[in-house]
C-alpha cells in the first residue's frame, strides 16, 4: 500500500511552482484606482495590507505527516497581500494573493491569487454578508484561522489540506438576534485528510448554523454534499461513470468558548465517500481541540489536540480502487511572544502517532517536528504616506 501524504500525486502538488496571477490582480486593482477622482480618494476608499511570514523547522526523517527536507533543517518564507476596494459604504471588491518560497526537497517559489470577490455587507441589527467569487471555504472553525497571526500554533489540523486551492462560490451568511447562518455553493469539497486523488471544481451546496446562547460561548453545525474526485481519475472509472457520479458528505458539529485569558475551539465531524468499484461506502470521523492561555498581554501558551480516522483513497484501475480508513492521533504545544503590536514569535513542538494495524505499520512511521515561526503585518499604503 502507498503511504498516505507520500503518494506521487500529493508530492508533485507540493513541490510544483504556482501559477504567478499577483501582478494581474494588483494592476486591475489599481485600474480600479485610477477612477477614484483624486490620490486622497484612493487612500479613503483603498485597503492594501500585508502579513510576511518565516518559518524554520526540524523533523525527523521519517514521518509521513510532519517530516521535511528529509530531516534536514528547512525553512519557509510566505508574504499574503490583501487589498480591497470600497465602491460605496456596502460594497468592497476584495483580494488575496500568496507569494511563497520554500527551501529543502520542497524548494521553490509561486505566487498565487488565492482570493478575489465581490463583497455586500449590510451593517444593521440583523447583519448580512453576501461573497461571490473566489472564496476561502465558509464551513468550518479554521479556515478563518489558519493565518500566522490568528493561528495559536503553526501547524493545522491533519483534516485541512492547505495545498488546495481556494473555492469558487457565492456565500451568504448572517445573523438575527442569537443565531447565525450559512448557505452557499461552492466548487471544491471540504477535504478530510489528504490522501486522496486531486479534487476538481463542481457546484456542491455547504449549509452552517450557530447558536451563541450568551456571550463568549458559541455552539453551531455545518453539512455539505457533493462530488470529491476530479478529471485526473477519469481513465481509471468504471465503464458509463463519471467522476461527478460520486459523492462525499460531511456532517460537522463545533464549539467556540472564550472566559477571560482562556480561548477554547473544537470541531467534531463525520464524513461518508462513495468509491469507484469498491462496494461499500467509506465513513471518517475527525475532532480537534486547541486552547490557548494569556499569560500576559505579550505572552501566551497553546496546545491542539486531534484524532482523525481519515479516508485513504487511492485509485489501482477501472476494477480495483484502495480505500481504507487510517487512525492518527496528534498533538501541537508551544508558546507565543508578541514583540510588538504586528509582529508575533512561536515556537512549537509536534508528534503523530499512528494506532494501525501491525501488517502495514512500516508505511506509517512517527515523528516530531520543532519549528519556529515569526510573523509581520504590515500596511503598504503607510509607506507612500509623506503626512507629518
Amino acid at each position: 500500500m502507498t503511504p498516505p501524504f507520500r503518494s506521487e500525486r500529493s508530492a508533485n502538488r507540493r513541490a510544483r511552482p504556482r501559477a504567478s496571477v499577483t501582478p494581474a490582480a494588483i494592476a486591475l486593482l489599481a485600474l480600479l484606482c485610477a477612477a477614484l477622482p483624486a490620490r486622497a480618494a484612493v487612500a479613503e476608499h483603498l485597503l492594501f495590507e500585508g502579513l510576511g511570514t518565516g518559518e524554520g523547522w526540524q523533523t525527523d526523517d521519517d514521518s509521513v505527516l510532519l517530516s521535511r527536507n528529509q530531516g534536514n533543517p528547512a525553512a519557509d518564507a510566505d508574504v499574503l497581500l490583501w487589498q480591497a476596494l470600497q465602491f460605496r459604504p456596502d460594497l468592497h471588491l476584495f483580494a488575496l494573493e500568496d507569494l511563497e518560497g520554500r527551501t529543502g526537497t520542497d524548494a521553490g517559489a509561486g505566487a498565487t491569487l488565492e482570493m478575489f470577490q465581490l463583497r455586500y455587507s449590510r451593517r444593521t441589527s440583523a447583519p448580512l454578508t453576501v461573497e461571490a467569487g473566489k472564496v476561502t471555504m465558509p464551513i468550518g472553525l479554521f479556515p478563518d484561522r489558519h493565518f500566522a497571526d490568528t493561528n495559536p500554533l503553526i501547524g493545522s489540523p491533519a483534516s485541512y489540506d492547505y495545498d488546495s486551492e481556494y473555492p469558487y462560490g457565492i456565500v451568504v451568511n448572517g445573523r438575527i438576534s442569537k443565531f447565525d447562518y450559512l448557505a452557499s455553493v461552492v466548487s471544491l469539497p471540504l477535504r478530510d485528510g489528504r490522501a486522496m486523488p486531486e479534487a476538481s471544481h463542481a457546484p456542491r451546496p455547504a449549509l452552517g448554523a450557530g447558536y451563541t446562547p450568551f456571550s463568549g460561548f458559541r455552539i453551531g453545525v455545518y453539512a455539505t454534499r457533493g462530488p470529491y474526485l476530479g478529471r485526473d481519475v477519469e481513465d481509471l472509472l468504471p465503464a458509463g461513470t463519471t467522476w461527478r457520479d460520486f459523492g462525499q458528505e460531511v456532517e460537522g458539529f463545533e464549539v467556540q468558548l472564550t472566559r477571560g485569558y482562556f480561548v477554547l475551539n473544537g470541531e467534531f465531524a463525520l464524513s461518508a465517500y462513495e468509491v469507484p468499484a469498491h462496494g461499500p461506502g467509506l465513513h471518517g470521523r475527525s475532532w480537534y481541540l486547541d486552547g490557548r492561555y494569556t499569560l500576559s498581554p505579550r505572552l501566551f501558551t497553546a496546545l491542539r489536540v486531534e484524532q482523525s480516522r481519515y479516508p485513504f483513497i487511492l485509485p489501482i484501475s477501472p476494477f480495483f480502487w484502495i480505500a481504507a480508513p487510517v487512525d492518527l492521533w496528534d498533538a501541537e504545544a508551544g508558546v507565543g511572544y508578541r514583540i510588538a503590536p504586528t509582529t508575533l514569535l512561536k515556537v512549537t513542538y509536534r508528534r503523530d502517532l499512528w494506532p494501525v494495524d501491525e501488517s502495514i505499520k512500516p508505511y506509517y512511521p512517527e515523528g516530531y517536528a520543532v519549528a519556529v515561526q515569526i510573523s509581520h503585518r504590515f500596511d503598504v499604503l503607510s509607506w507612500f504616506d509623506r503626512t507629518p
